[in-house]
């Protein structure tokens, strides 16, 4: 068993837990980061074993990061939730710790690391990784109320993120190694590529607004690359609007009753000829 990844991963989250406590956590914070600590490491724990049954943990260390940071932003995003403070959570020290690690395994997210993460172990359970890995992350994450950047308390930020994370990074992971009808090419590739290449675009591809206004907001330019992404791989790019869509529907504090519309309902029809650029 090669004891380096689970170690790396160990020193990884340290560094995000002491990013958190670097500053003076008050005494609900310290308790927050027990329960992170706990959290991580018995994560630690199941990545051990992981490397030693498919030695591929570095690739499912890749993985979660990146699909964290995904869940965070659509949490974050404006106009669906009551919890405001979450665009705080996700501009804090801890939040951006948690960016720069997606952005570094996107950056690592290759065909041959999909393979590896996706091909050399049968039967693995991944939504219960991702589960226990959002339970890491959004302890973690909530240490940042104990240190009074958040208009809500630790205790408060963990009864909400903790189950909501768990249940939408479950979601996520369960899409993780689908590929495009017919090629080999992974949904992932196009994600991870879009994400690093054209984050603008990106962002507006994963934007879901509640209401019944067509109206587009994005750039004709973002309209083109979804009518070229969805010409080469329309399965993956259609999961792109389907995946955001069911992550907004399942935000905790937010109006499910309302008709929510995906970028290609507001920017790709054909009829659609306005474009309000941001």
């Amino acid at each position: 068993m090669q004891q380096g990844v689970p170690a790396a991963f160990a020193l990884a989250l340290a560094g995000m837990l002491l990013l958190a406590s670097g500053n003076l956590l008050d005494s609900a914070g310290l308790k927050e980061a027990e329960r992170a600590e706990e959290a991580c490491f018995s994560v630690v724990g199941l990545m051990a074993s992981l490397e030693q049954k498919c030695q591929v943990a570095s690739q499912f260390e890749h993985l979660v990061d990146y699909s964290a940071w995904y869940v965070l932003e659509q949490l974050a995003s404006p106009g669906f939730t009551e919890y405001t403070w979450l665009g705080e959570l996700a501009r804090s020290p801890v939040g951006q710790a948690v960016k720069q690690k997606a952005l570094e395994a996107g950056a690592r997210t290759t065909r041959a690391s999909m393979d590896e993460a996706c091909g050399q172990c049968d039967g693995f359970d991944y939504g219960h990784f991702f589960t226990s890995y959002a339970t890491c992350y959004a302890h973690t994450l909530c240490m940042a109320a104990g240190l009074g950047v958040l208009p809500v308390g630790p205790e408060e930020c963990a009864d909400m993120l903790v189950p909501s994370l768990q249940r939408q990074m479950s979601m996520v992971g369960g899409t993780y190694c689908l590929k495009e009808p017919g090629q080999d090419f992974y949904c992932q590739e196009q994600r991870a590529r879009l994400h690093l290449e054209n984050q603008s675009c990106y962002n507006d591809f994963k934007l879901v607004d509640a209401g019944s206004d067509t109206t587009c907001h994005s750039s004709p330019e973002c309209a083109q690359l979804w009518l070229s992404e969805q010409r080469q791989h329309p399965h993956c790019t259609g999961k792109i609007a389907e995946i955001s869509e069911e992550v907004s529907r399942s935000t905790p504090g937010g109006d499910h009753s309302q008709k929510l519309l995906t970028f290609p309902d507001r920017c790709v029809p054909a009829n659609r000829s306005q474009f309000i650029a941001v």
